[in-house]
């Protein structure tokens, strides 16, 4: 699998141990903000955020797309579970709309309480993915001031400039090739020392330039590339894309 939908199966992991040990203390304010904080800022806002891109755009059989849709089935499987509890009606109608085994139970309420699979937990993934995680807020908040200054319409309009050093260096060089797609630009570059970068962040090891991305929009993914219009069959879309539909 990606080490993208690894990391979310990995917090998903963590997240059991935690909902479980609420509910063994009837701490069900513990849970609800556990599960909330997992859904809407390290899913919704990070994690599904990105990969989007791979599930609208591959193709049905592309492996980094498969790899996603099996993570994500997982973690709606084993999070219905864990929510029955405490919005029994709602989880039922999520499990009947579920595409699901055809010998799966009839209710939510007879599905086995999800097991911690400990094979799944990686504390050098975690460790990864959290400074990287760190490194993209800053990267995020400098985005978002150009958008407010209408600079760039939405974050895939630009090409993100990264000049670090240190800490920082290291960490954007162990994701660097996948680097657009984690901070959903259309390019990235990454430069050894943090003097060049025209805006500063809240780390002195890195510093930022945000620039118009290079090439054309592909209308199918929207990414910006050099090689749209390269293609005499498909003018409109870029390399990824052409390839894709034939």
């Amino acid at each position: 699998m990606q080490e993208l939908d690894q990391w979310a199966l990995m917090r998903l992991q963590q997240l059991k141990k935690e909902v479980e040990a609420a509910y063994e203390a009837y701490d069900f304010h513990v849970l609800f903000h556990a599960i909330h904080n997992f859904c809407t800022v390290e899913m919704s806002s990070f994690y599904l955020d990105i990969i989007k891109d791979r599930l609208y755009v591959s193709k049905a059989d592309d492996p980094a797309r498969r790899s996603a849709q099996t993570a994500m089935y997982e973690i709606l499987n084993d999070l219905i579970v864990m929510i029955s509890p405490v919005l029994s009606f709602t989880m039922e109608e999520v499990w009947q709309f579920m595409k699901k085994p055809a010998n799966a139970p009839e209710s939510v309420q007879m599905l086995p309480w999800p097991e911690v699979k400990e094979e799944y937990l990686n504390e050098e993934l975690e460790t990864k993915f959290d400074n990287f995680i760190a490194i993209r807020g800053e990267v995020t908040k400098v985005l978002e001031g150009h958008r407010q200054n209408k600079t760039i319409g939405n974050s895939l309009e630009a090409k993100v400039v990264l000049f670090a050093e240190g800490e920082a260096l290291d960490i954007l060089k162990s994701v660097e090739k996948d680097l657009p797609t984690l901070l959903i630009v259309s390019q990235v570059e990454v430069n050894e020392g943090a003097a060049g970068g025209e805006e500063a962040t809240g780390r002195a090891d890195l510093k930022v330039t945000v620039k118009p991305a290079d090439g054309h929009k592909c209308e199918r993914c929207w990414t910006y590339s050099e090689s749209v219009g390269k293609n005499p069959d498909h003018p409109d879309l870029c390399e990824r894309c052409a390839a894709v539909v034939g």
